[in-house]
């Protein structure tokens, strides 16, 4: 097909498709639903799925868009099928949408708060339940119930799972060292660059920076050992309440000299106590510290855990290809497939043209250029130069757009122009986004036919393409360090401040650590220890809910549950019963095993039964009674006081003369303990009061 030919076809599917933009509007597929490979005269395969076909040209929606083919170009239609007429869509498309929907309630609650989630009823309460978690809530506090459809959205793999995490600031990469591992993303720690936890037994891994130690004694031999023991030493001491046993010895790391180092350290504030491992080298001015640890008690059971997720960490190499992308650390940036069907190549002899992009369809080229930077001080003033190169080397260039935009985070420009390609045969559109990276200028380029009939597809494509990069400052070890330094001693100040029983004092200097490291897991842990220790439980409560986010760890449980106790208490003796007995309820959800959360509770109910009763509202005595039942289940004490409260019930009754009513307390009394001497002896007053009541009225009658 020659060159005119092709125009005119691609002038009739650009007017065909303005037309169908207007009159047609197709349905959307499921995913795989009438897929079909489209084979053009001049060789090419489009895939994708038609939504219209018309006299003159099919329309296929394909992954970058809707492309509109000239029946005069195909030559072949394989699999799938056409759009339906209009009319005729019916259940089946019905069903995929409901299927990717679901219900959720919003609740309105008195207090002006509102809760969003999936509902399901527990009784007096309800349970929403979200992608935070899961909420009980007392139906009493309910203002307003809404419900909504809404999408639910695709599940997407969580970064916690993910099979490697890379650090490109400092070329390293961690795979999982099984399934049970999870990686902490962000790191609730401010040294620790990475961090990966498992459970069942409980292990944490992390990579850690340390200051860089004198040139002299970075060498791992026999003569420095004394000196990296009182360098580790000082370190571990600052940070811990106590450490012993601390063991330092050479050995041998994926082939490399390294310190290994063994002890036992215990935390100032919790006093928790754990084991563990290092793994010391330099590399460069970084000062690497691999470190795995767990509970003292589990250092047996999690001894090939720890070695195993120390053996997890290596070093990436000054450039890494693989199917998925391409990244250079020496220019600062990577690139990724736009999509499953490309191909990313690596072209390790070229550096000046070090990666190319081939797209599954066309003759469409992208590829990355890298050049020196100078003389230029920004990538406006490099694409002034290649214009002025392109006009004076070919009468053919015609600029058709330049643009100033952002690649990666980084600025950028973007041309736009008309040419021939090599050759001069035939005239190609060409688009090249030009970043400055340090010492380097690079250049993402795409070129096609300017008469190529896949020309939406192709600009979606460069589109896709110039999204997936990404611009990355290699990071300088001493920098990071002190950063994270800077959080941490904050947060050493705090710890100090508790231990010396001083938590007002702890607030500011823990806030500090958490300003400078605003996901330092622990920090928020023991300010909200800090807030609890103050009476501010509220607050406390705040910092634990964000604390338990970033550490997923058990004893975060325990904590809440105390500051949940401790203002239970508060309110019983300001006498608010009923938040005292939420409290010590949420409390013991924490810690289920903590039987003075329950004895608390029973005590707190018992007031306040004898309370309510003091004050006539029997009815209410009971059903709360009753309802703490559910809380504390055998609890034999509930039940006497609520047999208590009926006889007390029964005996006011009868002194109002409400007989009828007294009786009926009774019974309920008798009903739940058959054989009590009291309810029995009230019982016969109640029914002696009302046999003389007969006896008087019938006295009366005659």
């Amino acid at each position: 097909m020659g060159p005119t030919r092709t125009i005119a076809a691609a002038a009739t599917g650009v007017a065909f498709l303005l037309v169908c933009a207007l009159l047609v509007a197709g349905r959307v597929r499921a995913e795989g639903e009438g897929e079909v490979e489209i084979r053009t005269k001049d060789g090419r395969v489009i895939a994708g799925t038609i939504v219209s076909e018309g006299p003159d040209a099919v329309i296929v929606e394909t992954r970058f868009g809707q492309v509109p083919i000239p029946r005069a170009d195909i030559a072949e239609i394989k699999g799938g099928a056409a759009a339906p007429e209009p009319g005729t869509e019916g259940s089946e498309a019905e069903e995929e949408v409901e299927a990717e929907t679901e219900t959720i309630t919003i609740l309105h609650l008195k207090d002006g708060s509102v809760v969003r989630g999936r509902l399901r009823d527990r009784g007096a309460y309800v349970e929403i339940a979200s992608d935070r978690g899961s909420v009980l809530i007392d139906k009493r506090s309910i203002k307003e119930k809404k419900e909504e459809v809404v999408r639910r959205p695709k599940a997407t793999p969580s970064p916690a799972e993910a099979p490697q995490l890379k650090d490109y600031g400092l070329g390293f990469v961690v795979g999982r060292p099984s399934a049970d591992w999870r990686f902490d993303e962000p790191s609730p720690d401010p040294l620790a660059r990475m961090q990966m936890r498992r459970r069942d037994p409980l292990a944490v891994f992390q990579v850690r920076l340390a200051p860089a130690l004198e040139p002299l004694y970075r060498e791992v031999e026999p003569r420095n050992l004394d000196r990296l023991k009182a360098v580790a030493g000082k370190e571990l001491e600052e940070r811990y309440r106590s450490v012993k046993a601390l063991r330092v010895s050479i050995d041998r790391y994926q082939g490399a000299p390294v310190w290994r180092l063994r002890y036992e350290a215990e935390t100032r504030v919790f006093g928790s106590r754990h084991a563990y491992r290092e793994v010391r080298f330099h590399r460069g001015d970084a000062h690497f510290v691999l470190v795995a640890y767990c509970p003292v008690d589990l250092e047996r059971a999690a001894e090939a855990d720890l070695e195993a997720a120390l053996a997890s960490f290596s070093f990436m190499g000054p450039v890494e290809a693989t199917d998925d992308g391409y990244v250079s650390f020496a220019a600062g940036y990577r690139l990724a497939r736009p999509a499953p069907d490309w191909r990313v190549v690596a072209r390790v002899l070229e550096p000046a043209a070090p990666v190319e992009v081939l797209a599954p369809f066309g003759d469409a080229r992208y590829g990355v250029n890298v050049g020196a930077a100078a003389p230029f001080r920004n990538a406006a003033e490099a694409v002034d130069a290649l214009e002025r190169t392109l006009e004076a080397k070919s009468r053919f260039y015609k600029r058709l757009g330049r643009e100033d935009r952002m690649a990666g985070g980084q600025p950028a420009v973007e041309l736009r122009y008309h040419d021939f390609g090599e050759g001069g045969v035939r005239l190609r559109e060409f688009r090249r986004l030009l970043v400055l990276r340090g010492d380097r200028l690079v250049e993402l380029a795409g070129s096609r036919a300017a008469t190529d009939v896949l020309g939406p597809e192709n600009e979606r494509a460069v589109d896709a393409l110039f999204a997936t990069f990404e611009a990355f400052e290699p990071d300088s070890p001493a920098q990071s360090y002190a950063r994270g330094r800077r959080a941490l001693e904050r947060r050493i100040a705090g710890e100090k401040r508790l231990d010396e029983r001083s938590p007002a004092a702890a607030i500011p200097e823990l806030t500090s650590a958490i300003d400078l490291y605003p996901t330092y897991g622990l920090a928020f842990l023991l300010r909200g220890k800090a807030y609890a220790d103050t009476g501010n439980f509220k607050a406390a409560l705040r910092d634990y809910d964000v604390a338990d986010d970033l550490l997923d760890d058990a004893a975060v449980a325990r904590l809440v549950g105390q500051a949940q106790a401790q203002q239970a208490a508060t309110l019983r003796g300001e006498g608010d019963h009923e938040g005292a007995v939420k409290a010590y309820q949420s409390a013991i959800r924490n810690e289920p095993e903590n039987k003075k959360y329950r004895e608390d509770l029973v005590r707190t109910v018992l007031d306040w039964s004898k309370t309510l009763t003091r004050e006539g509202k029997y009815d209410d005595a009971v059903r709360r009674l009753k309802e703490s039942q559910r809380d504390l289940p055998g609890e034999t004490r509930i039940d006497k006081e609520i047999v208590r409260v009926y006889q007390e019930q029964a005996t006011k009754l009868r002194q109002d003369d409400d007989l009828i009513r007294a009786r009926n307390a009774i019974r309920k009394a008798l009903k739940l303990e058959p054989e009590n001497s009291r309810s029995q002896q009230i019982l016969r007053q109640i029914e002696e009061s009302i046999k003389k009541k007969e006896e008087g009225k019938k006295s009366g009658k005659k």
